[in-house]
């Protein structure tokens, strides 16, 4: 089994393509839902803030790049190839640790509220 990051922040993206893949507190669930269904994940949590977007999860096979993943959770969002990125097992970890300890934030050390929805269904 494969865990994975795939996600665009305020490192690879400007903020008004952040905005387009942007994801409301009320829309999490039932997106991170249709994006386990549909790209065939065992487990899925998505993060959405103003300076990330980003999918965490596992499946037993390999997963799609960053990119196609980011655009599945849109309707015509914009084409996110080069502001993607993508890390697997270890590396994915090391990023969700830096993440949830504020070391990715713009400010370091930053306790923006994180809005984050999953699914084991």
């Amino acid at each position: 089994m494969t865990m994975f990051v795939a996600g665009l922040n305020h490192k690879t993206a400007a903020v008004e393509l952040r905005e387009k893949f942007a994801v409301s507190a009320g829309s999490l669930v039932p997106r991170a839902t249709r994006l386990k269904l549909q790209q065939d994940l065992d487990e899925v949590v998505l993060l959405s803030t103003c300076n990330r977007v980003e999918i965490y999860a596992t499946c037993r096979h390999e997963a799609d790049r960053a990119s196609s993943l980011l655009e599945s959770l849109g309707d015509g969002s914009p084409d996110c190839r080069s502001c993607t990125y993508f890390h697997e097992d270890l590396d994915a970890m090391r990023h969700l640790f830096r993440v949830a300890a504020g070391l990715d934030s713009m400010v370091l050390g930053e306790t923006e509220n994180h809005r984050a929805g999953q699914t084991g269904l």
